[in-house]
């Protein structure tokens, strides 16, 4: 991936990371004039306090596992990946199973794929729809080294059974097949975004669908006007028969400015029926890093737009067109990498900063009629340093938020662990539901190298997962 511009997608123990290498030209002067027909949100700390929030752990959480670097929560029931987990061998990974009942979050299940094998790292993405999980390993070998699978597992009662392994028809060595998943009902859209088609690392989007017996794929989307290294599929978000995908690298206003595309499923075909970009954006803003969609409405993160200081982005379809409702911000434009992670429910949105800080905090934004406002900030307050908060892992069902913190060090180094905050919190109430956890917390947590989430990612930012896909450690 030669044409990062500074930016490079790297790994810190096997974590995806967005590390900054340097301030490209296109931000060297400072920000543009971002003025914008749409709402701008710029949100302080005056009115906003951290959370106490409740903390999930495995029942058998050990050191390098990284639970929490991705989780997805659908009503009562939560997966939640470990993608470093060696139960099965090094760095195999796996993913659990926790289960609201009456106040208390139980661990369910383990989950761990019938074929797992040393450095697949299954549970490096996950998402879930009522009974149904899917789960990604995109270092599966099927189609070539590190060609990526996907895994489908179905819930009954307190079992869970692995239902099948999707791979893309025409995967090869490299694709990563599997780094970001989303599913709705019978459908499920898989990014693939080293895929080659139609150029170098443009990449795809794989969709695929449950005939009643078994998996079957339907579409591989590539936008109409992708490029070499565009990296599209590296997110992707799918709600009904739409969906919306993020290719990170793409031109469109400056050299990695970033762009989202939606395909809209008509009862035979999928068809692409928009390119989402930003009012004013820039060069080396990653406008796609996240995306998240439900109904006529999707939120786009775009992590580095102001050197690092990030912004997130809400469109609404009106009819069959889509226009820019409004662009949230921190006042605070230090390099926060706001926007990182990003999740829409009813009327509110989260938005992940994993810089923000000492640990990384995440933040809930409300619609009232036209307006978007944020209502709360949420931190671990048990932490003093970087847990990568928030970093890719953020969920919302309901009155329930769950965010991933893969660098908790609870069970010894990088076990990692789950923060459930409530979704109503407000500026004067900001701390989690009543509910508890039968799983044990921890306080002060402290890296040892003491190094800031930004001394972090620049630290570890020397290779990106393509090149250096081996440098798993």
């Amino acid at each position: 991936m030669n044409r990062a511009a500074g930016y490079v997608v790297a790994t810190l123990a096997g974590i995806l990371l967005l590390a900054t290498l340097g301030v490209p030209d296109a931000l060297a002067s400072g920000p543009a004039d971002k003025s914008t027909r749409s709402q701008t949100t710029q949100a302080t700390d005056e009115a906003s306090a951290t959370s106490t929030p409740l903390k999930l752990t495995p029942d058998d959480a050990r050191a390098d596992a990284l639970f929490g670097g991705a989780v997805a929560v659908d009503r009562d029931t939560a997966v939640i990946g470990a993608y470093r987990d060696g139960e099965a061998g090094y760095a195999a990974g796996a993913a659990y199973i926790f289960q609201q009942s009456d106040g208390v979050w139980t661990q369910q299940a383990k989950l761990i794929a019938d074929d797992a094998a040393t450095k697949d790292l299954f549970g490096v993405s996950v998402a879930i729809d009522g009974d149904t999980v899917v789960v990604g390993s995109f270092f599966d070998d099927d189609k070539g080294s590190h060609s990526g699978s996907v895994y489908v597992f179905r819930g009954s009662g307190d079992a869970w059974s692995q239902q099948g392994k999707l791979v893309a028809s025409d995967g090869v060595e490299g694709d990563l097949f599997g780094i970001a998943i989303s599913i709705s009902g019978d459908v499920v859209a898989v990014g693939s975004p080293w895929a080659d088609a139609p150029g170098t690392d443009s990449g795809a989007i794989y969709v695929f669908r449950w005939d009643g017996s078994e998996w079957l794929q339907e579409a591989k989307l590539t936008p109409g006007d992708g490029a070499a290294q565009d990296l599209f599929g590296y997110s992707v978000s799918i709600s009904g028969d739409t969906i919306v995908a993020g290719a990170i690298l793409a031109d469109a206003q400056g050299r990695d400015s970033g762009a989202a595309y939606v395909f809209q499923w008509d009862g035979t075909t999928w068809s692409q029926k928009a390119k989402l970009t930003a009012d004013g954006g820039n060069g080396g803003d990653l406008f796609g890093v996240s995306v998240s969609i439900k109904g006529d409405a999707a939120i786009i993160g775009a992590s580095h737009e102001g050197k690092g200081s990030g912004a997130a982005y809400i469109f609404r379809r009106i009819d069959s067109t889509w226009a820019q409702e409004a662009k949230l911000a921190l006042e605070d434009t230090g390099e926060n990498l706001f926007g990182s992670s990003v999740v829409l429910g009813a009327d509110v949105v989260v938005v992940g900063a994993p810089a923000y800080g000492s640990s990384g905090s995440a933040h809930i934004f409300r619609r009232q009629g036209s307006t978007w406002s944020r209502t709360a900030r949420l931190t671990p307050t048990d932490a003093t340093s970087s847990l990568l908060f928030s970093e890719r892992a953020v969920s919302v069902s309901g009155n329930t938020i769950l965010i991933g913190a893969p660098l908790d060090d609870g069970a010894g180094d990088n076990s990692g662990s789950v923060y459930v905050f409530a979704a109503d919190a407000t500026s004067d109430t900001t701390t989690a539901s009543d509910t508890t956890t039968v799983a044990p917390g921890k306080s002060g947590a402290v890296r040892k190298d003491g190094a800031t989430p930004a001394e972090t990612r620049r630290k570890h930012g020397m290779a990106s997962w393509k090149s250096n896909r081996e440098n798993i450690s």
